[in-house]
């Protein structure tokens, strides 16, 4: 909007160039007005673009006597004061305004004033530029701007929050972690101890065999001992009564008398009888101690203490051979023992758990069949059988035993069961 105050001539000039058609076709409103010393301003003329964006017509605008009736401005005396100050430096002035429009439509108006002092006055030029879509624009950009700070603000909460939960919860899984943990430890202790009470049951039982084993080796020793201690009195005695007949057979040679009571003496006492017994004596003891070396041996190569946890090449015939010597006790009053080892290669396991697992499974055929409670002419029958078929190598271990409870065969692989 362009605005011109006083004179004539120059309202004439004015009205002849807002009349030109490159102002009534800009889209900006153009206007010139009369301003008064006391603020009030004078259209003098307009094109129609200024009348549109008024929303009046031009007649109407040019009959008010006061334009700033229509117009809503933030502050009339701060602008006129720049407008004033505009003229006195000559500096054109802008600002910003709203129509008070007849039908209530909200509008934003940036006007550009151009001073112009003449010689009857001051002129005011102004040109209009409707910023209504751009304001509305940047108010809502401003609400969008807003409503994303808000947005974010709240979604930056609630991150916080899940943080925090998170934080909680991994807490919370790292004490549940370290209970599981020590509980795992609890288990891992009772079952060490639980297959420890199993294998003192079991050195118990091998304890109480290889004691009857060992009693008859030592039993027949002690008696083949006490025997050798009365004949070696004897030959002992016999001795002494020989060297002093010979100390006196050195003195003189009239002892026929004593040589053939020593003879007689000889017979009496079977003195060929216990020479012989003698070397037989110690061929039994010698047995015995090798009977009692062997049963040593075998319960110290099936217990291999010195390598329980150890992965180490195994003799699977050997072990079962060794596992027999050890389990004799169980199996001999009730069953005899059938064997059919193959031709075998070492295998790599833990030797001290394959020798338990074939120990309880020689001892279980021996209780099943023992509880048959069969005549003594008709013992039971255990079967060991080994073989290898280029890829595995496996043991097979029957008995003509009751079998197991159809009750009991599905909990037959259940920790603990027997």
């Amino acid at each position: 909007m362009i605005g011109i105050q006083n004179q004539p001539p120059e309202e004439e000039a004015a009205n002849k160039l807002l009349n030109h058609a490159v102002f009534q076709y800009m889209r900006d409103g153009v206007a010139v007005y009369r301003f008064r010393s006391d603020g009030t301003r004078h259209l003098l003329d307009c094109n129609s673009s200024l009348a549109r964006m008024a929303g009046r017509r031009k007649e109407d605008l040019l009959s008010l006597d006061n334009l700033t009736e229509i117009q809503d401005r933030e502050s009339t005396s701060v602008e006129d004061t720049h407008i004033q100050q505009c003229f006195n430096s000559g500096t054109p002035y802008i600002n910003n305004f709203s129509w008070i429009r007849p039908d209530g439509q909200d509008n934003v108006i940036e006007s550009q004033s151009f001073p112009v002092t003449t010689e009857q006055g001051i002129l005011l030029y102004t040109i209009d530029h409707d910023i209504t879509e751009q304001k509305h624009f940047e108010q809502f950009m401003r609400q969008m701007r807003e409503s994303l700070e808000r947005r974010v603000k709240s979604r930056t909460l609630e991150l916080v929050k899940a943080h925090e939960q998170s934080e909680r919860v991994a807490c919370k899984l790292t004490e549940t972690v370290s209970e599981l943990e020590l509980a795992n430890r609890h288990l891992k202790t009772a079952q060490s101890q639980i297959v420890m009470q199993e294998k003192l049951a079991s050195v118990g039982q091998l304890a109480s065999g290889i004691s009857h084993e060992l009693n008859s080796p030592i039993g027949f020793l002690a008696g083949n001992f006490e025997a050798l201690t009365k004949n070696v009195e004897i030959f002992t005695h016999l001795m002494d009564e020989y060297r002093e007949i010979l100390s006196k057979v050195k003195k003189s040679e009239a002892f026929d008398d004593e040589i053939s009571a020593l003879e007689e003496k000889e017979q009496g006492l079977h003195l060929d009888f216990i020479r012989g017994d003698i070397m037989q004596l110690f061929d039994e003891s010698r047995e015995g101690f090798k009977r009692i070396s062997t049963i040593i041996n075998s319960m110290r190569e099936f217990s291999h203490i010195d390598t329980q946890e150890h992965i180490l090449p195994y003799d699977i015939n050997h072990e079962i051979t060794t596992t027999l010597v050890i389990a004799r006790h169980a199996y001999k009053n009730y069953a005899w023992v059938q064997t059919d080892l193959g031709d075998l290669p070492e295998v790599r396991c833990i030797p001290g758990q394959i020798n338990q697992v074939l120990l309880n499974l020689i001892i279980n055929s021996s209780q099943a069949i023992a509880s048959m409670h069969r005549a003594s002419d008709d013992p039971g029958l255990i079967q060991i059988k080994t073989w290898y078929d280029e890829t595995n190598a496996y043991c097979e271990i029957r008995d003509n035993g009751p079998g197991i409870a159809e009750d009991n065969l599905s909990k037959i692989f259940d920790p603990f069961f027997t």
